[in-house]
């Protein structure tokens, strides 16, 4: 969602400008009067701010790469599979091992 801040003289002129850069589709969420401050805010009118915001449209993905990109990721599981299958353990075996000397030297 693209939130966006218009200014204008009046209302209308500012939700103009509003839908003109962001399109029909644009929503309109708070109309704001910005009164002036100071000393010389009896020279000056007020100014209208208009929120507005617009949905992003999604990025439609072609189905023909869609569907290929899912055999690749499903290629790829499969070879982590078959690698998690045969997985060489040394540290395990050798670990047995030396439980196996330990218990033989202590047996006297």
């Amino acid at each position: 969602m693209t939130i966006k801040k218009f200014q204008g003289r009046t209302r209308e002129e500012a939700t103009e400008r509003a839908k003109a850069e962001l399109g029909e589709d644009a929503v309109i969420m708070n109309v704001k009067e910005i009164v002036p401050k100071g000393v010389f805010r009896s020279f000056k009118k007020s100014i209208f701010e208009v929120t507005a915001a617009v949905e992003e449209k999604e990025s439609r993905v072609d189905s023909g790469i869609a569907f290929k990109n899912m055999q690749n990721m499903q290629k790829v599981h499969e070879t982590i599979n078959m690698a998690g299958r045969f997985r060489f353990r040394p540290y395990r075996r050798n670990r047995r091992i030396k439980a196996k000397r330990n218990r033989a030297r202590l047996s006297f």
